[in-house]
This record gives structure tokens, C-alpha cells and sequence, in this order.
């Protein structure tokens, strides 16, 4: 079975969504967006049908199901006009700018919905699942510099103000993933303001997770940018990089994880998770499923780390 997709949206991030599409044997039928780009990038991409509202298309070409790229302050109109449908729902992160946005799209999704959060579909990132499944509690360490100057470069002011869920959730969705949500906050630190955002320039943060692991959050707007993850465990270091790089320590040696060559056909973790999405869509859903509370529990954790408003220290 083919799955028929409808892109609510085309901005930079559709085409990568449609090359994913069309690799995992699915056909995007058609693309709504409010200004003519939309059709701009149905005729280049040879996409038959075009509509400037998610109504008209949904019933001129009759999609398996919806791919929603628009931006997070619009999901919940758009969901409210097309609930009637209930089609499979693949939904961008992050789900908005707060929490309380994303609690606010519970009442208007459809009974199927897969978030993309791609970096959990890194090729690298399975092996490093399988090696930590049965460790005992681990410590981990999360860096994540930037320079504010590319902070910075955003036009928008409401986008500058809530920088940290919208560019921050790639990386904390990821050490959610391998080590589990923020349970515990033990101790923290916070200072410098960065301009027009309550997103501090330096945190420091420890953290118990709900699986029982530590983690170190460091976070910082004033270096380079290049984020990396250090899983501390009982006889090795796993060390995640870009781009989609691992290296494992170990006593005997160094040995480095060739990155997955479906991660070289499309942008890293696309394929994989769209491949995901339509076995859900066609059936049962798998195990790597990314739900709406997976997505959510990893919203949290970025909040308890940026808005720690009194550290407690156990």
C-alpha cells in the first residue's frame, strides 16, 4: 500500500520531509499553505493539487494522512478545522512554545499521532539504545553551546523569545530518549540574561531522570556551537556528536560507529522516522513510535532546565 500524504505547510523544512516521503514509498498528493509558496512548491515538486485551506485539500485528494509543518503557534487552529477527518497525524516539533501549548492541542488531535523528533531515528542512536537497555543507573553529560549571535539572527522576536523550545528540544528529546525525563531537579544554576527571552546565557543543571539515571546539563550562549552527549558507563564512554557521530571507549580501545547510510539518502533521521509513521498509519503501531507524550515529557525536561526557578539541593 501506497500511503497518500497532504503537507499542511512547505517552508524550508518540506523538502526534506518530501524527499523522506518519497524514499519510504509514499506519494505527497497535494499542499496547503495560506500564500502562493505552497504552490510554487507543488508545481517544482511535481505535487498534483494545490489548496489554500487544510479542507479543501483533505477533500480534493483524500491523503492516508497528514503531515503538519506550519508553525506551532498555528497547530491548534489547523487541527480544530480538520479533527473531523481523524487522519494519522505526523505533527513537527516542538509542539509549541510552552507546555501549557502543547497541553492545549489534547483536545483537537486525531486518535494517531506520531511527533518528529528525528534524532532519535540517528542510525547511531539504535545500537546505543540496545548497549544501555540494561545498565544499571548511569551518569550522563549534555553540552549545548551556541553563540548568541545566531541566536541572535532571528527575525522574529516572538520566535528570539522562546529560543530554547524551539531549537533546544532537539537535543534534550535525544537524552530523554536514552535516559528518561526530568524527575528531580538537585541542583542548578543560572546567570546573564540573553536579550528578549527569559532564556538564561549560562545554566548548569543536575538532574535525576524517571529511569533512575543522572544527568549534567550544561548550556551556554557564549562559544562555538556543537553539542555533544557523554553516556558514563559501568566499563565504557559512549560519546554522541554531530554530525551523527559515536565513539565508544572502552579499556580495549576506541571504536567509532559508521553512520547509517540511509542517514547519508536524506537529512539524518527522516527516512527512518517517516518509515516509522506509515507502519503506523497501515496498522499496528511500532515500538519506536514517537507519541504526543513522549514529545511532551521531553517539553518538560527543557522547562525544568531553563526555568529553574529554586534549586534544591539533595
Amino acid at each position: 500500500m501506497t500511503v497518500k500524504v497532504a503537507f499542511i505547510g512547505a517552508g524550508s523544512i518540506a523538502q526534506s520531509h518530501l524527499d523522506a516521503v518519497r524514499l519510504a514509498g509514499g506519494d505527497v498528493v497535494g499542499v496547503c499553505t495560506r500564500s502562493e509558496g505552497g504552490l510554487r512548491f507543488a508545481q517544482a515538486n511535481k505535487i498534483p493539487h494545490y489548496a489554500p485551506t487544510p479542507r479543501q485539500l483533505i477533500d480534493i485528494c483524500q491523503p492516508d494522512a497528514v503531515f503538519l509543518l506550519t508553525q506551532p503557534n498555528a497547530y491548534y487552529d489547523i487541527l480544530a478545522d480538520i479533527q473531523c477527518y481523524n487522519l494519522p497525524l505526523f505533527i513537527e516539533k516542538p509542539l509549541g512554545n510552552r507546555g501549557m501549548d502543547a497541553d492545549r492541542l489534547r483536545s483537537v488531535l486525531p486518535d494517531t499521532v506520531f511527533v518528529g523528533l528525528n534524532r532519535r531515528f540517528y542510525g547511531n542512536i539504535l545500537p546505543i539504545t540496545e548497549m544501555i537497555a540494561d545498565e544499571p543507573p548511569f551518569m550522563a553529560q549534555v553540552i549545548m553551546p551556541e553563540r548568541e549571535k545566531d541566536y541572535g539572527q532571528y527575525p522574529d522576536r516572538h520566535i528570539r523569545n522562546h529560543w530554547d523550545m524551539l531549537q533546544g528540544i532537539h537535543l534534550v528529546d535525544l537524552i530523554t530518549h536514552l535516559a528518561g525525563g526530568c524527575e528531580t531537579v538537585l541542583s542548578g544554576v543560572q546567570w546573564g540574561d540573553l536579550p528578549l527571552t527569559t532564556t538564561p546565557q549560562y545554566t548548569m543543571t543536575l538532574y535525576r531522570t524517571n529511569r533512575q539515571h543522572h544527568v549534567s546539563f550544561l548550556s551556554n550562549f557564549d562559544s562555538p556551537g556543537g553539542w555533544r552527549i557523554h553516556l558514563f558507563l559501568s566499563k565504557r564512554e559512549i560519546i554522541i556528536s554531530p554530525l551523527e557521530k559515536t565513539v565508544i571507549r572502552s579499556l580495549s580501545g576506541i571504536e567509532e560507529l559508521p553512520t547509517d547510510e540511509r542517514d547519508q539518502q536524506a537529512k539524518p533521521g527522516f527516512l527512518a522516522q517517516t518509515e516509522c509513521f506509515f507502519e503506523g498509519v497501515q496498522g499496528k503501531l511500532p515500538s519506536n513510535w514517537v507519541s504526543f507524550n513522549d514529545a511532551r515529557e521531553s517539553m518538560r525536561t527543557l522547562e525544568a532546565l531553563f526555568h529553574l526557578e529554586a534549586p534544591v539541593a539533595v
